[in-house]
């Protein structure tokens, strides 16, 4: 053994980060100063003689047999010795060691809500900040770099006068504020909007409280986050933020220059050490290889343990002091990110360009804890709709600017967004927060909904009906907070997440008003709640505010009790048009032709029924296993094309939890291997739709499953109720997932990412989509599987399937027991049919009671705002948070430059394209009503518009 590697043994082996980080602070490690600062010096020139191909391999070898014969001669190494040494070897290698820069760059992960409670997160960050701000008066020249823009809200509301504190370190520049973002937040599940958000909110909030210039927060500091989307970079680029630090995700580049499809660059650093971590002689050893390899003679090195460790110790400042003086060791400087970002920037030219995505990592955050899941996706969406309804009734009817209630709420489905929190690796307390939240969230959303459209619809016009009262009417108030879509059982209990239809009608015409948020034009099935109707419920009409018949279903003769009150449920097939509204009328209407009421029995004993389960209609062929309900053929009628022809079904699937937990999905042992019954078979037909309804029984859960085809739909939707039992443990992971077996496609599959789209082919493992995977046959033909609250997929070479369900046991060890309503959707098309179907499906149209006014001001049917480019897509449509006027926000899913035009119901008084923060980038031409504007491949755009009053 050479002399070089029995010096190496002198010293702890501090090369893992954790056990660097771990035994640094360890009161039980023995640290022999002099003996320990010549073995890493020794240990550093090396790996500088390696870059110089080995240069100084003889010097370093008889330097090591020195250190090691006295060693072996004295027992010890002295001061006197390590000084000589050092003398020796000065002249040679001191301005080699010394060619080299650490920036020391400290910090506290601070981990919302992890494996604890948010009372604990709101200690952890105050104390942290209170070691901080005591450390920092002991050494001047200490800085420290913390991000997150909610942390320093907590501040504000638990300890003000820390705050003012704080304020002052930001003003020396002591103090870096390294948040571009709510939380670190997952990069893989919230939409591209809610990231745009992320970034507005924290510069603006950062901007208030510290006086700071939003263009100079242009880091985004995401350390643990669990893989990174590929549209990053343009998402990040369009809100200043040029610099990524992150540590999982790529596993050979240090710095690079990490592009989008839209060609835009950020400058990422990838951490290769950790982020987590302590100052120590092993600090030094990395860099020399990582510089030589960069072209840099600079290196950032973070340090600071996270979470309860309270950030970086008096220890690491006073190593990084002592270190810089070592006359064969690099400099060492206490600095910021952005100090190093802006030292690297003028490099990046010769750093490598990569494209794509940093995935996958952690894959079973997919899908675990999924009413983390429900509740990201419900929050978004309501406040896509909260945000429309309160400009639509801000712009024709003077309803309140309702910005800063929104905001706020927003910051809650930020905060939620948090790399431990959205993808359910947490615990109970993280779960009964987050929830609690997305509670709050949901009554501001729905509020801003309710205050906004009642409004509204008080100044529609409606002369074709006339409004006759009842002196004993009863149906004014009636369904306070119920909506028809979640109502469990007969008890009262309610899992709705959407606006209440509370009756605001009255006699035997009774107006409904249907909203629709979506940049489509469309022509659905709505379900209306008709309360305490004391009129004949055989001649009901409904018509539209044109006075056209529309085709309407009750879903069930009669009645209905709901506390102290009656309801019938009513389809109706409505055409609403894009950002507008459409009135509905329910009325009383002579028929021309009597029906009987004889109606014979379907248990009639003189005859045998049997039922064929198929559902059709003119696009679709369902055919589906009489006994098991499986969907054993799938076809699309348009194109004669067998999309499925084999069993698509549920399964129960049992990992392996030795490596199964909340982080990964664990080797598949069985599938199906299980009690499954099916109950309680119904079919069902009528103009509007075809349905086929069942109980499951699985293991010991059970599913109630309506598998519906409307009469104008490319899809069948699965809505599925789940009482589910099922408890992970030391040896299996119960999983619920649906399972589709495809024929003739091209092994190709698309998914949506936050504001764009991306092609992966087969992967054995669970994958990313924002709302759907689209499985290819053709160019433009493809089988989707659309969700409305689950994001994990899988898949493969012959099959697509999607997870349902996850009882993991490990941190938290009952996340999924209970109920749970999920929905989705199995259909056809090209790739912009399954952008706009998965938009309507995330977004379902509002049925609001409300007056009867032959008086109004307001058309009947309207459209707010046209698009005429179906490759644009909207992320936003609100008010403008700057003063009047509106803001739209859109993204390019093309490879070509688009031209869309948009059209209002008043005149543009002045129109631009703006930045996130509605700072003009360019005035754009317009004609009275119409502006268009061009956007480049994958780009996004962000349009403000002020209409003439």
């Amino acid at each position: 053994m050479s002399y070089f590697k029995r010096v190496k043994h002198l010293v702890d082996d501090l090369s893992v980060p954790w056990v660097q980080m771990t035994s640094a602070n360890n009161p039980g490690r023995k640290v022999n100063y002099w003996q320990d600062r010549i073995a890493y010096e020794l240990i550093y020139l090396m790996e500088i003689s390696i870059i110089k191909n080995h240069k100084y391999l003889s010097l370093i070898e008889e330097m090591s047999k020195k250190l090691i014969d006295t060693m072996e001669e004295e027992g010890s190494i002295t001061k006197h010795f390590v000084l000589e040494v050092e003398e020796l070897l000065k002249p040679v290698l001191k301005e080699e060691a010394k060619r080299y820069t650490v920036h020391c760059v400290s910090h506290a992960h601070i981990d919302m809500n992890w494996l604890w409670g948010y009372h604990e997160t709101v200690q952890v960050t105050l104390d942290t900040f209170r070691t901080m701000l005591d450390i920092m008066k002991e050494y001047p020249g200490f800085t420290y770099s913390q991000s997150q823009g909610s942390v320093y809200q907590i501040v504000e509301e638990y300890d003000p006068d820390m705050l003012e504190e704080i304020k002052e370190r930001v003003k020396e520049g002591r103090w870096e504020l390294a948040a571009s973002t709510w939380v670190e937040n997952d990069k893989n599940m919230p939409n591209g909007e809610s990231m745009v958000r992320h970034i507005t909110t924290t510069k603006q909030y950062l901007h208030k409280i510290f006086g700071v210039n939003p263009d100079e927060i242009n880091i985004d500091f995401e350390p643990d986050t669990f893989g990174h989307n590929a549209n990053i970079p343009e998402i990040l680029i369009n809100g200043g933020v040029k610099y990524y630090y992150h540590c999982r995700g790529n596993e050979s580049d240090i710095l690079y220059n990490w592009e989008s499809n839209s060609g835009e660059r950020i400058l990422a650093f990838r951490d290769q050490i950790w982020y987590n971590n302590s100052i120590t002689p092993n600090t030094a050893r990395h860099i020399p290889v990582s510089c030589e390899k960069l072209g840099l003679s600079e290196m950032l090195y973070v340090y600071g343990v996270g979470d309860h460790g309270g950030g970086p110790t008096r220890r690491d400042i006073e190593a990084i002091l002592d270190m810089n003086t070592w006359p064969l060791f690099p400099n060492f400087i206490f600095s910021t990110y952005h100090k190093f970002f802006q030292y690297a920037e003028k490099y990046r030219e010769q750093f490598p360009v990569v494209k794509g995505e940093m995935n996958f990592v952690l894959t079973g955050c997919y899908s675990s804890s999924s009413r983390m899941k429900m509740a990201n996706r419900y929050s978004e969406a309501s406040l896509y709709q909260a945000e429309f309804a309160n400009l639509l009734g801000h712009e024709l009817s003077a309803v309140k600017n309702e910005s800063n209630k929104i905001t706020k709420a927003w910051k809650n489905a930020l905060f939620n967004q948090f790399h431990d929190i959205l993808p359910g690796c947490g615990m109970v307390f993280t779960r009964e927060y987050a929830l609690g939240k997305f509670q709050e969230i949901l009554a501001t959303a729905n509020q801003v909904k309710r205050a906004s459209y009642s409004k509204l619809i008080e100044e529609i016009k409606l002369s074709n009906f006339t409004s006759i009262a009842n002196k004993n009417e009863t149906a004014y108030g009636a369904g306070g907070g119920t909506n028809p879509s979640r109502l469990y059982g007969d008890g009262g209990l309610s899992f709705n997440l959407n606006l209440s239809q509370v009756s605001r009608g009255i006699g035997p015409n009774r107006a409904f008003y249907i909203f629709n948020s979506t940049e489509y034009d469309r022509k659905d099935i709505v379900t209306i709640m008709l309360w305490d109707y004391k009129d004949d419920l055989d001649k009901l009409a409904v018509y539209s505010s044109k006075k056209e018949k529309l085709t309407f279903e009750k879903v069930s003769d009669g009645y209905n009790q709901y506390w102290g009150h009656w309801y019938t449920e009513i389809l109706v097939q409505v055409t609403v048009p894009s950002f507008g509204y459409e009135t509905v009328v329910i009325t009383q209407e002579e028929k021309d032709f009597p029906e009987s009421s004889y109606i014979p029995s379907k248990n009639d004993p003189r005859v045998n029924h049997y039922v064929d389960y198929i559902l059709e209609n003119d696009y679709i062929h369902a055919e589906f296993d009489p006994i098991t309900l499986d969907l054993i053929k799938l076809t699309d009628k348009q194109n004669d094309l067998v999309l499925i022809e084999d069993k698509a079904n549920f399964r129960y699937i049992q990992e392996n939890a030795k490596n199964s937990n909340a982080w990964v999905v664990g080797d598949y042992i069985t599938m199906d291997n299980c009690r499954k019954q099916i109950m309680k078979k119904e079919y069902t037909s009528n103009k509007l739709l075809k349905k086929i309804s069942y109980t499951m029984e699985i293991a010991d859960s059970k599913l109630d499953v309506e598998i519906i085809l409307k009469s104008n739909a490319k899809y069948l939707e699965y809505k599925v109720v789940a009482q589910w039992n099922q408890i992970g443990d030391q040896v299996y992971t119960p999983q619920l997932n649906f399972h589709i077996p495809l024929k003739n496609h091209q092994k190709k599959y698309i998914y949506d990412i936050p504001m764009s789209i991306i092609e992966r082919g087969p992967i054995n493992d669970e994958v990313p989509g924002s709302t759907f995977a689209y499985a290819k046959f053709k160019e433009d033909l493809g089988l989707s599987i659309i969700t409305e609250s689950k994001y994990g997929y899988r898949g493969l070479d012959d099959s697509l399937s999607l997870t349902l369900l996850r009882s993991t046991s490990n941190p938290d060890t009952h996340p999924e027991t209970g109920v749970h309503y999920f929905n989705f959707r199995i259909g056809y098309g090209d790739v912009l049919d399954t952008l706009r179907e998965s938009k309507q499906f995330n977004n379902p149209m509002d049925v609001v009671s409300g007056p009867i006014n032959p008086t109004g001001t307001l058309e009947a049917v309207q459209s707010f705002i046209s698009k005429d480019n179906p490759n644009i897509m909207i992320s936003a449509v609100k008010n403008s948070e700057t003063g009047d006027g509106m803001v739209i926000r859109m993204y390019n899913i093309s490879d070509k430059k688009e031209t869309v035009g948009f059209t209002f119901t008043a005149d543009i008084e002045n129109t631009s394209i703006t930045d996130y923060f509605e700072r003009v980038i360019e005035e754009l031409k317009y004609h009275q009503n119409t502006v268009s504007l061009q956007i480049p491949p994958y780009k996004v755009a962000t349009l403000k518009v002020t209409l003439k009053k």
